[in-house]
């Protein structure tokens, strides 16, 4: 003969079985705390497993909505599009022409590198031109 009480509850917590317990005294522990409703497991005669304590009806206090549906919606449209700048102020903005940036960035790496080596050509061809007429000179 089973000697449980029909309002036997039992509860496990890090994973110690405890009870048994009334459902009342249950409900005292859910309301202090004492119970976490997602980790802590119960179980009952009649049930078929334990389940968490947060799915059996009336053991924790339901609490509704702190806000209203309403209050959490988004804002009607929160994108707001760029403002449209006019042609000139934007070129007195970025120092003239929008692309004098990229005039001086291909002349720095294109144009300069170029005439730099064309230049450096002429001053070794002009110095191999002193070296023949120095050692002509000398023979």
């Amino acid at each position: 003969m089973n000697d449980t009480p029909q309002d036997a509850w039992f509860y496990s917590r890090e994973e110690e079985r405890i009870g048994p317990v009334t459902f009342a005294e249950l409900q005292v522990k859910a309301t202090e705390a004492a119970r976490n409703p997602r980790l802590d497991m119960v179980w009952t005669p009649g049930m078929a497993e334990w389940k968490p304590a947060g799915e059996i009806e009336g053991l924790f206090e339901r609490r509704g909505p702190l806000e209203s549906p309403e209050s959490l919606a988004p804002a009607a449209d929160p994108y707001s599009p760029p403002q449209q700048e006019s042609p000139e102020n934007f070129m007195a903005k970025e120092g003239g022409w929008p692309g004098a940036r990229w005039r001086r960035f291909l002349v720095a790496t294109l144009i300069f590198p170029f005439a730099w080596a064309i230049g450096s050509l002429e001053i070794q061809q002009q110095i191999r031109d002193d070296v023949r007429a120095a050692s002509a000179s000398k023979a």
